[in-house]
């Protein structure tokens, strides 16, 4: 265990790049002995995983005041996980989540490339970041730093940005 592994975690990395670092001998790119003996039976579980690294990604954005939760979008409106109120539920979840993604093609139908959205309702916001492969979205209160949101947001979405570029987004 290397001495820089927990303050590796503040700079978080995808599983395999952190392995690849860590290991010297190793070629990038390379896939670790372990992980081709246990590749067969390893599809569901290392989706589980997968999912619950992109769960922590989006609970790490309450540590600003006033998230209420958030959602990781794939590439065609499918919802990937949810970190929102239980008695909202994944049906609610996914509803949302392809709403945003047709509203995210409107308005690229109509202005040509779309940056992240801050939608504002009565007692909420939703503040939308598009990804490579999908959308990050958080639900937050109105008085919600802003600054410290967009930061957060920023953090979150470049963590599942990677998860699914290395596992496809595919649907919890």
């Amino acid at each position: 265990m290397s001495k820089w592994k927990g303050i590796s975690r503040l700079f978080w990395l995808p599983a395999e790049l952190e392995d690849e670092q860590s290991d010297p001998t190793r070629s990038p790119g390379s896939t670790p002995p372990e992980a081709q003996a246990t590749a067969a039976g390893a599809a569901s579980n290392t989706l589980s995983q997968r999912n619950q690294r992109i769960t922590n990604a989006l609970r790490c954005m309450r540590d600003v005041e006033g998230v209420v939760g958030g959602l990781a979008v794939g590439p065609e409106g499918s919802l990937v996980v949810h970190d929102l109120f239980p008695k909202l539920g994944p049906d609610i979840a996914s509803r949302l989540a392809a709403r945003l993604r047709q509203l995210h093609e409107a308005l690229i139908l109509h202005g040509g490339k779309v940056g992240s959205l801050d939608l504002r309702f009565d007692q909420l916001r939703v503040q939308v970041a598009p990804i490579k492969h999908g959308m990050v979205a958080v639900l937050v209160e109105h008085a919600t730093n802003s600054p410290a949101l967009s930061m957060a947001l920023e953090i979150a979405a470049n963590r599942i940005q990677a998860e699914l570029a290395l596992g496809g987004a595919h649907p919890a």
